[in-house]
């Protein structure tokens, strides 16, 4: 089957569980849900997620039980879901959530490919069956580890392959990276395979679109909704792609924005910690806070006095008593010439700190390998398995050991421990 006209879905790193407050893993997890929706609603024939379902391989339950609840009366709907694991969901030890939940039949990981005898990887498509569309991709890892699977890509098999095809990715393209996110690990375009109709990306918490000739579409949605401070500041909103096929390809970006978010910066420069809080006050009262979330962003140098004599407490109960959902603030730029501490400019999630760290240290020791950075960044992803709830030490000791022993290749060695 092909039928000439049939429209889908693309998500990527909608990121359940990211977040540390309550509030705003309900917001994440509404997004997803509104998302899926208007999928419906649109009534699409297939959803792709680009990866990064989760935040990790192992989510809170209570956001698995809403998440895998909305996948099945998506799925009972008639709309097939496929997906492919992000730098997030993928896991060391191979214990994540999406191997249940593939197992239930609720989505169909098309990150799927065979090695030939000369190494190289096939990849194997997956058929729509309502309209036709080949379907296949390949997972993302943490520090774009993925690279050395595009780097033995059969590209010719996949090139060759008939029909309307789409390749899901979870990868950041060299050619296409934002100027703020020159540093991140990437991937030259030409390891990806030609002659595709559409690729879905993933990864980059940005959106872009390009019609790249040789290839088709590429596109990214960014994230579907914001997961850290700095994104929410910047986007407000998230969303996804709605993609008509009637002979040519046209999209539509759809825009999720639960909650009204409300962005103050504020520069403090010579002012005093009670300046300070009259500035902050007088801010926030021109704004409507009701139902938003409030991002309160301080800098610069106070004349006298410490950040932390600035009452905060004050500014929060102002900012609840006006109905808002939620206040988060960051004074990581904010100083003062009685009190210089000293910080570490953390922006971005743990696994972006880690791998800045892991890129400033490099070459720093002397070991045996190849690869310094894979081996590293292997290595800390299969130690940082958490403990499961009545795993017992032993159990979790082994998982952890065969985890790590993947990384450094010495599972044969550690058979005999």
């Amino acid at each position: 089957m092909n039928p000439s006209k049939f429209k889908f879905a693309h998500l990527a790193d909608c990121h359940l569980d990211s977040w540390r407050e309550p509030e705003l893993k309900k917001v994440s997890l509404n997004a997803f849900i509104e998302a899926l929706d208007i999928c419906r609603d649109e009534k699409v024939d297939f959803i792709l997620i680009a990866g990064d379902l989760f935040h990790s391989g192992t989510p809170d339950l209570d956001i698995l039980k809403s998440a895998v609840g909305k996948l099945k009366e998506i799925k009972d709907s008639g709309i097939e879901i496929y997906i492919i694991p992000g730098s997030h969901d993928f896991s060391y030890s191979e214990k994540t959530m999406l191997k249940v939940i593939e197992a239930a039949g609720l989505f169909i990981n098309v990150s799927r490919g065979e090695v030939d005898k000369d190494g190289k990887i096939k990849l194997r498509f997956t058929t729509d069956k309502k309209t036709g569309t080949k379907i296949t991709g390949l997972l993302g890892r943490a520090g774009a580890l993925e690279r050395s699977y595009y780097e033995n890509l059969d590209l010719e098999s996949a090139e060759k392959e008939p029909g309307f095809k789409i390749f899901m990715f979870h990868s950041a393209i060299e050619e296409y990276k934002p100027e703020f996110l020159k540093n991140i690990e990437s991937l030259p375009l030409s390891l990806l395979p030609k002659k595709f109709s559409y690729y879905a990306g993933g990864h980059v918490h940005e959106r872009y679109e390009k019609d790249e000739p040789g290839y088709g579409k590429i596109a990214y949605p960014g994230a579907l909704y914001p997961v850290k401070f700095d994104e929410l500041e910047k986007y407000k909103s998230g969303g996804f792609y709605i993609l008509e096929y009637n002979g040519t390809l046209k999209s539509k970006f759809i825009k999720i924005e639960p909650h009204k978010v409300v962005a103050v910066t504020l520069n403090l420069e010579t002012l005093t910690p009670p300046k300070s809080e009259e500035k902050i006050m007088d801010a926030l009262k021109k704004e409507v806070l009701t139902d938003a979330i409030v991002l309160l962003r301080l800098k610069g140098t106070l004349s006298s006095g410490k950040p932390t004599d600035i009452d905060m407490n004050q500014v929060a109960e102002y900012v609840k008593k006006e109905g808002a959902l939620i206040f988060k603030r960051s004074t990581t730029k904010l100083s003062s010439k009685e009190f210089e501490e000293i910080t570490i400019e953390a922006t971005g999630d743990m696994r972006e700190i880690e791998e800045n760290l892991i890129n400033e240290h490099i070459g720093k020791i002397k070991i045996k390998t190849g690869n310094e950075k894979k081996l590293t960044t292997e290595l800390m992803g299969s130690l940082d398995e958490p403990k499961d709830e009545g795993e017992t030490v032993d159990h979790y000791n082994d998982r952890v050991l065969k985890g790590a022993g993947r990384a450094l290749k010495t599972e044969d060695i550690m058979k005999e421990y």
